[in-house]
């Protein structure tokens, strides 16, 4: 899940041009152009990537544990041009970083493996939610991406074992705790979309 291959300091946004092949409408990057460079932060692992209206967000795990059991995340909100409009520090490793595009705020996935909790950043106060529990919870397992789609919220579910086990769910409330319920497991040989 890491988009980046190398731990760096700072962030490089990057536009891709792509052209569609004659066939098989198979992809080609005809080149990579960087048109803005971020400002050095204090943190290193950067691990999710999210856009908002005007920001680029990133979340940076600094070698923090999975399972949240000790280390901390930066969070850090640039502007277009790469200078950093705000940092935020969220304890554990934050996997997932998302943008609700009907709220704004953002969604910062704690602890992919293990103790899974949601923050949520408000970046117009510049306040973090405390970590907000699942009421199923695991000490293995947890959350590393949320989706939005329409008035629906989906996550993936880390590390499945047995064929049982969910990897995707669909978010049921927004209350404390969060209630989910499985949409696709792990073995189904076709898309079992829930209807909540």
């Amino acid at each position: 899940m890491n988009f980046f291959a190398k731990q760096v300091s700072r962030i490089a946004i990057t536009a891709i041009t792509m052209t569609m092949a004659a066939s098989a409408n198979a992809q080609h990057i005809r080149r990579i152009t960087t048109f803005a460079t971020g400002t050095a932060v204090n943190a290193t692992g950067p691990d999710s990537i999210t856009l908002s209206k005007n920001s680029v967000w990133v979340s940076y795990t600094n070698g923090a544990d999975s399972t949240g059991l000790s280390g901390s995340s930066t969070i850090v909100q640039y502007k277009l041009n790469g200078q950093v409009r705000h940092t935020y520090s969220i304890a554990g490793s934050v996997d997932g970083l998302k943008v609700d595009p009907r709220t704004g705020l953002v969604w910062a996935l704690q602890n992919q493996d293990g103790n899974s909790t949601l923050s949520l950043i408000d970046p117009k106060k510049h306040t973090v939610s405390g970590p907000i529990p699942y009421a199923v919870k695991s000490s293995t397992q947890g959350y590393d991406d949320v989706v939005f789609r329409l008035d629906q919220v989906f996550l993936s579910y880390t590390n499945p074992v047995a064929p049982r086990d969910p990897t995707i769910q669909l978010l049921q409330n927004g209350s404390n705790p969060l209630a989910v319920i499985p949409v696709l497991l792990k073995g189904a040989t076709g898309t079992n979309l829930a209807t909540g």
